[in-house]
């Protein structure tokens, strides 16, 4: 091309997304746009925080990053060169593989801070945590690193969407089946630190992604 940054470059190619009643096609007028995807996102992920939580505060700027970060994660989620098919029950759903429930976990691990209402002490004795929950959380903590230099050298961010859906399941998991802010103090530092970290790499994860993180949904 005669010019320097030219060997700089990137082809970065990318697959076909069909709508689940047909491929989109420019010549047969089957176009979406994207600012009307991201309208419809929001809308209808108002709708169902409407049910899920009426009472919510700030209902319409939380229905707004929901929605638009389901976009934006069920986009990354697969191999950018693989063909799929663009589901908006899938898409929003608040369980599974999806943006939502990714939000969902994080705004979990910041509810659980709060109740907490103290300062998270990093010195703690994680001998206490014997449990096979905590220690999947701990070793999927692991792979955050690798995920990150995966999507960098490979240019594909579904690494990234993939590890933070996985860690999100496993916190899921250590939450429903251990008690985190419990009487014996050292379990519940080491609980509450162990939260903190999922809670930084989720959010950081997230970002990297161009997604917005609600501490409330």
């Amino acid at each position: 091309m005669g010019y320097d940054w030219a060997y700089d470059c990137v082809h970065i190619m990318f697959g076909t997304v069909s709508l689940e009643d047909g491929a989109l096609a420019t010549r047969k007028g089957r176009v979406v746009f994207l600012e009307d995807v991201l309208k419809k996102a929001i809308e209808k992920t108002t709708e169902i925080i409407n049910e899920r939580n009426p009472n919510l505060e700030n209902k319409e700027e939380v229905a707004k990053q929901v929605g638009i970060g389901a976009v934006i994660f069920q986009e990354l989620f697969n191999n950018r060169i693989k063909d799929y098919m663009f589901s908006w029950d899938k898409t929003l759903s608040f369980e599974g593989e999806t943006g939502p429930y990714v939000q969902y976990t994080y705004a979990r691990t910041c509810s659980l801070l709060r109740k907490a209402g103290t300062d998270i002490d990093d010195n703690v004795d994680y001998s206490v945590l014997t449990d096979k929950e905590s220690f999947n959380v701990i070793r999927k903590l692991e792979g955050f690193k690798s995920a990150v230099l995966g999507s960098h050298d490979k240019y594909e961010p579904f690494f990234i969407t993939r590890y933070i859906v996985s860690l999100a399941q496993e916190f899921n998991r250590f939450y429903h089946e251990c008690p985190i802010l419990v009487e014996d103090e050292e379990v519940k530092k080491a609980r509450l630190l162990l939260t903190k970290t999922v809670n930084t790499v989720l959010k950081k994860g997230m970002e990297l992604l161009g997604m917005e993180t609600p501490e409330k949904m």
